[in-house]
């Protein structure tokens, strides 16, 4: 008969680094609301030309800002902002081929032109009227 110990501690090693992969990959210091944060993680983090700044925010608990920016020759930077629960995107500013681009839902213009505007201030300039946290991911 062989001593079967040292496979047990394989496997228990084996199990404790899963389950603190588990544990310290699921990031428990998101927001809640009543929608899922991944679609947004998943595109910033897939985002190329993101090196300078890839930043997600949540608004009033429905709405998700995007900014990043990096080193592209062109498309070297964008803001967006989703309605949260569709992932529908309501309005952009970004930086093309073409040159500048900006669309916008009517009703969100007020919003996003203050939100673009003061996008490295504390609370996005939006004041105490709105909720804004930043997603780590």
């Amino acid at each position: 008969m062989f001593d079967l110990q040292p496979i047990k501690s394989i496997l228990t090693s084996l199990l404790i680094g899963a389950l603190f992969l588990f544990v310290s990959c699921n990031n428990t210091d998101l927001p809640t609301t009543d929608f899922s944060f991944q679609p947004f993680i998943s595109m910033a983090t897939d985002s190329i030309c993101s090196e300078i700044k890839n930043e997600l925010f949540l608004i009033d608990n429905e709405l998700v800002f995007w900014t990043w920016e990096g080193y592209c020759f062109d498309a070297g930077y964008s803001s967006e902002l989703y309605l949260g629960a569709s992932v529908e995107l309501l309005c952009y500013t970004r930086d093309s081929i073409a040159g500048p681009q900006s669309s916008c839902e009517p009703i969100y213009e007020d919003l996003f032109a203050v939100i673009f505007q003061h996008q490295d201030e504390p609370n996005l300039g939006l004041g105490a009227g709105h909720s804004v946290q930043e997603i780590q991911f």
